[in-house]
């Protein structure tokens, strides 16, 4: 097997500025500012390319509370920070987060297309459908869409967005100067989409990238079947790094020590659109609230039950990520090695915010698994689906086309 065809370990960094935890932020070495400073963006971005990391990816939501973690509180809209991103580096994927719930697809077609087009084919899009309820305020709405509702408008969503994407077929702008012709007329599509819950007409007055489409991502849970070979699942990682497996873990059990009971309760809170959970007795079982949430919050709840967690332990649970990558660098390598090869993961998400947890995975770790031949030690392609091995998806129009000529 080939060093092309051989399949590879994906890594990406999640940057999350002063961090989406409580306590990041008062890392000294840290910029304070660091979720709205573009040049800690930057240079986390260059970083991760130096490391031939396959992205960088951006996370987001429309609604925040006075507990709301640091990093978002106040951080930057995706799509800009991206776009500038984009000029700055060369071949890390730039994937960024936007709801499907307050947007409309021609927007989201427009905005995502034009910085694949920026990055020359290295954007993808983290599909959401916005399970906080308060969102629905800050867009002229008294009450949040239902679930069922919220789930099937995505998927139109993105159905209409794809559609727009393929407006022009590859070749259709032959730019003939002796002939005066820019445009083939015959190779731009309207879309005349008339759904459930939208009507776009197009044509996308935007032009495919070298990568097609962007690339789609989504952070949760799916019954639809898909081709495996189409499909990376990439969980998210917080590895707790040192010299030694001693250290890292008198490491995790020191910040186990300091943990804030109360702010444990907010994050689990946020899973059920900030409910109020400061109001229960800690060590009585956790709150029958099931039938009113979904998603992350039925997970809770089930594990909650069948485990018998009292809230105070469903707080450490869930209030925290929580490591199973702890050890030295060889340890973790081990661990992702572990993971991999068992096809339990296709690669990995790296949480990005204090500077010496990034410094220490890129130099001690990814030397490692670039030894072992499961990680890149140089990019191959310059876009995102070819750092993941997806193929380019043909245009539908030229395809129906082929397939009425075979005919």
């Amino acid at each position: 097997m080939t060093e092309a065809t051989r399949r590879q370990l994906h890594l990406g960094a999640i940057l999350e500025g002063v961090g989406a935890d409580h306590a990041s932020w008062l890392d000294p070495d840290l910029p304070g500012d660091a979720s709205i400073d573009i040049d800690w963006y930057i240079d986390n971005a260059r970083a991760a390319e130096a490391a031939k990391f396959d992205l960088v990816f951006i996370v987001d939501s429309p609604y925040i509370t006075p507990d709301t973690a640091p990093h978002f509180l106040n951080r930057l809209e995706p799509l800009t920070l991206l776009s500038a991103v984009a000029a700055s580096t060369s071949h890390i994927g730039l994937v960024g987060t936007l709801t499907t719930s307050y947007w409309e697809p021609y927007n989201v077609a427009r905005q995502f297309g034009s910085l694949d087009q920026i990055s020359r084919g290295r954007a993808g899009w983290n599909v959401v459908t916005t399970g906080l309820e308060g969102a629905a305020r800050n867009y002229g709405r008294e009450e949040h869409f239902d679930h069922k509702v919220r789930y099937a408008c995505a998927r139109e969503f993105v159905d209409v967005v794809q559609g727009l994407w393929d407006s022009y077929e590859d070749d259709a702008f032959p730019r003939d100067r002796e002939a005066g012709i820019f445009l083939d007329k015959g190779k731009q599509h309207r879309l005349d989409h008339k759904g459930a819950h939208f009507s776009v007409a197009g044509p996308l007055a935007l032009s495919r990238s070298p990568q097609g489409q962007p690339v789609i991502f989504q952070a949760g849970d799916s019954n639809e079947g898909r081709n495996p070979d189409h499909v990376k699942i990439l969980p998210g990682l917080v590895p707790i790094i040192a010299e030694t497996d001693e250290e890292a873990q008198a490491i995790t059990a020191a910040a186990q020590e300091t943990l804030d009971i109360g702010k444990l309760l907010v994050q689990v809170g946020r899973a059920f659109n900030y409910h109020d959970f400061s109001r229960y007795d800690l060590d009585a079982p956790f709150p029958d609230l099931s039938g009113s949430y979904k998603g992350h919050a039925e997970r809770i709840i089930r594990e909650a039950r069948e485990k018998g967690l009292t809230l105070r332990d469903a707080a450490y649970r869930f209030g925290q990520w929580r490591s199973d990558f702890v050890g030295s660098p060889e340890t973790i390598a081990d661990q992702i090695e572990r993971w991999f090869t068992g096809r339990a993961a296709d690669g990995f998400l790296l949480r990005v915010t204090r500077p010496k947890d990034f410094a220490l995975f890129r130099e001690r770790v990814v030397p490692i698994l670039q030894q072992r031949g499961l990680f890149r030690t140089d990019y191959t392609d310059r876009t995102l689906r070819g750092h993941l091995g997806l193929p380019v998806p043909e245009n539908r129009h030229t395809r129906a086309l082929q397939a009425i000529a075979a005919e």
